[in-house]
């Protein structure tokens, strides 16, 4: 009983969350490749550049995309979180969590400072606004790649550190 009302809650917020996501793409592309100037009522919008999202400007454009983003990262969790292995013993539901949320849960203060140093040290080495989409997607899994392997090193060699 207990599962099937946990199912029925992992679903809901799914969809939630998607039509959210899908509700906030909408105005990002009419307004990001200025399809809005051909849409009935255009000129009522004004200036099509007020409404490219600016973290200066702080205008709703921003904030739209604040939240699509962010409601990307809650879908992605709870995609994940459901793939979890689960047992029910003796009618109680028992979920294990994945190898990667638990390492990142055992260290996680000494997983932040080494990210912050990580990201440090690729602003250090290079200019990081000038690098091209492919490169830099290959230094965000890189940069990725290492966190979670010194979690993990860290998790199967039991290694707990508490600062």
């Amino acid at each position: 009983k207990n599962v099937l009302k946990l199912k029925r809650h992992w679903i809901k917020s799914v969809v939630i969350l998607t039509l959210i996501i899908i509700l906030l793409w909408i105005p990002q592309i009419l307004f990001s490749y200025n399809l809005i100037s051909g849409l009935p009522f255009s000129s009522l919008y004004g200036n099509i550049e007020s409404f490219v999202p600016s973290r200066r400007f702080l205008n709703l454009s921003y904030i739209c995309w604040v939240v699509l983003i962010n409601c990307h990262v809650l879908l992605s969790l709870i995609l994940v979180h459901s793939i979890q292995r689960r047992v029910v013993v003796k009618d109680k539901f028992i979920s294990f969590p994945s190898l990667f949320f638990q390492t990142i849960q055992r260290n996680s203060l000494f997983l932040f400072l080494i990210s912050n140093l990580l990201t440090g040290l690729i602003n250090l080495s290079m200019k990081t606004i000038y690098v091209r989409r492919i490169p830099s997607f290959v230094i965000c899994m890189l940069y990725l790649l290492v966190v979670l392997a010194i979690s993990t090193i860290l998790t199967l060699k039991k290694i707990t550190i508490k600062l």
